[in-house]
């Protein structure tokens, strides 16, 4: 005999809900201001700020979504996270603030397994790679951008207004406002149209 389905999306509702708060119970970041909706894990980390605005974190029927959780840490004293107000961010998101900051506008979309770090993390150079001299700079995302799944984006990048950045691109470059970049690493590939890609809604 079957279950009634809606047995089955109560107990959905309720690990999801168990996860949710268990995640919660695992961050450690004590300057968080959190307006945000959290249908997916988020574990909130570091000792710089953390503002999550009126935002989504997590999507129900993407991947990842029983399985992942977000990751954001605003590593040092000095670092900082921001997500705007109407900014959606899908499932396994990972944000690294380590020493400067992390900032992304209101109403952007941000795909599945998007990865954004302030951060080399290590010196290239073989002698200096544990000594933390490495260099750190701020990340700032514009308003209305559309960030697709499996994009990393780098250390001093600045993503202008309206840009849409392609699945699995590697941003290291500033991207203009209204421009749309693909590939590694990324580049200028097109212009935002005014009107939607497939005609009349």
């Amino acid at each position: 005999m079957t279950r009634p389905p809606f047995i089955d999306r109560l107990l959905q509702r309720v690990w999801a809900r168990w996860r949710v708060f268990w995640y919660r119970r695992m961050s450690t970041n004590e300057a968080v201001q959190d307006r945000a909706v959290r249908l997916q894990p988020v574990c909130l980390l570091g000792k710089g700020r953390i503002e999550l605005g009126d935002c989504v974190l997590g999507y129900g029927p993407s991947p990842g979504f029983w399985s992942g959780y977000a990751h954001l840490e605003a590593r040092e004293a000095n670092a900082s996270i921001r997500i705007g107000n109407g900014t959606h961010l899908n499932n396994g998101a990972a944000l690294v603030a380590e020493r400067a900051s992390i900032d992304i506008g209101d109403d952007c979309l941000i795909g599945i397994d998007v990865k954004i770090f302030d951060s080399d993390f290590h010196d290239l150079a073989p002698a200096w790679r544990r000594a933390g001299t490495h260099p750190c700079a701020a990340v700032r995302i514009e308003r209305n951008v559309f960030i697709g799944a499996s994009v990393t984006i780098l250390k001093g990048v600045t993503i202008g207004q309206d840009s849409v950045v392609a699945a699995g691109a590697l941003v290291i470059a500033d991207v203009p406002a209204r421009s749309i970049v693909a590939g590694v690493p990324a580049r200028v590939v097109g212009t935002v149209p005014d009107g939607p890609a497939g005609g009349t809604p």
